[in-house]
């Protein structure tokens, strides 16, 4: 069955291939992630190759959550999920996500609940993640795995990432 979903990924990954930076790549997947499951804020977060730290590389809320600076790697059950086993994680309010998000008060006041956190693989390792936040109960379990198959699009632009920064930290790959 051809769903509003399948029939987008052809055209969102043409577009993907041909955009030229983390922030075209990310605008393409904020107008597609916007109509379907639809969002009220949207992010790539890379995972920095040292395994301790993540970096936002796009905010679709530039001023009010914007992609500057790391933050560290909790040890926490969202972590065992989405970074070691590679799995999505669905959040349908608030309460499902404030043990994990330092900054959940900051995310509740802005009228965000649900969340979809998309693992990007790479050799079956996770190197960055897509984050889609909307009001509480906004997400279903097929929403999920429609954003983590998109996801997978984003590949090559974390690489980019751990390679720059791996070039910058004169780390050997």
């Amino acid at each position: 069955m051809v769903t509003p979903a399948s029939s987008a990924m052809p055209t969102f990954a043409i577009n993907l291939g041909r955009a030229d930076s983390i922030i075209k790549a990310g605008g393409i997947a904020d107008t597609l992630f916007m109509q379907m499951p639809g969002h009220r804020l949207f992010t790539l977060t890379a995972i920095n190759p040292d395994g301790a730290h993540v970096t936002r590389l796009y905010s679709s809320m530039e001023k009010a959550y914007s992609k500057s600076g790391t933050k560290p790697m909790l040890d926490d059950a969202w972590n065992d999920q989405v970074i070691r086993r590679g799995e999505v994680f669905l959040g349908h309010t608030i309460d499902d996500v404030k043990d994990y998000f330092p900054d959940f008060q900051a995310l509740d006041d802005m009228g965000l609940g649900a969340t979809i956190n998309a693992p990007v693989l790479f050799r079956n390792q996770v190197i960055g993640t897509v984050n889609l936040l909307d009001r509480p109960n906004s997400y279903t379990a097929e929403d999920a795995q429609i954003v983590f198959a998109h996801a997978q699009l984003f590949c090559p632009y974390f690489l980019e990432f751990r390679h720059a920064y791996e070039n910058r930290q004169g780390m050997k790959r």
